[in-house]
Formats: structure tokens, sequence, C-alpha cells
């Protein structure tokens, strides 16, 4: 089983583009959005859009270490928890500037 991970911060046209690579190009699956606690009213409004149809994900506040380190390495260990809970056998993760530039195939595993 796959999914995928967009991790995500005030930068909703790249959001948008990602997302619609991986619904071209991965038809039926599971995307999670991890924001990062995104502030500008346009990325708000457009993970409010993309929660109608995908999973959008708010930082959970509960690691002291994202003052240091940053909130993109906590969503990255929190999408892999949530992949291995899930029984996941792979997980692609993008940042929001990222796109797929093909369909994923059972061979490329």
């Amino acid at each position: 089983m796959l999914a995928v991970f967009i991790f995500h911060f005030n930068r909703p046209d790249f959001l948008e583009n990602a997302v619609r690579s991986v619904e071209r190009h991965f038809p039926g699956v599971a995307l999670t959005i991890m924001d990062d606690g995104s502030t500008l009213a346009a990325a708000r409004a457009c993970l409010a859009r993309l929660a109608q149809t995908h999973e959008v994900l708010q930082p959970d506040g509960a690691r002291a270490s994202e003052a240091w380190t940053g909130g993109l390495h906590a969503n990255m260990t929190r999408a892999l928890h949530l992949a291995q809970r899930r029984g996941l056998r792979y997980a692609v993760m993008l940042q929001d500037d990222m796109q797929i530039v093909r369909p994923w195939r059972e061979q490329d595993t």
C-alpha cells in the first residue's frame, strides 16, 4: 500500500501544483497534507479547500524540538509514524515545491 505526504508552509500556489501532480499521477492514492501552521490567509483558504478531498493535518504542538529544528522535521517524523501505524509499505514524501512527473508503477518498488 502507498500513500503520499506533502509538507507545506505558506506557499499555496506551490501546494496546489503538488497536489494536482499527485492526483494526476497517483489517482486513488491516499494524500495527506502536513501543514506547518501556515499563517497567510491564502494558504489557510487553500488548505480549507483541499481538506474537502484530502487529509490535512496541523502541527500537534507536542514536540518541544519544533522550536529548534523547525516544523518540517517534526512533520516528517509524524508522517513516518502515521505510515507505520497505517501499515503502509511505501510513503512518498514531497515538499510543497515538488511534484510528481510520471505515474507510479508496481515495478517501481
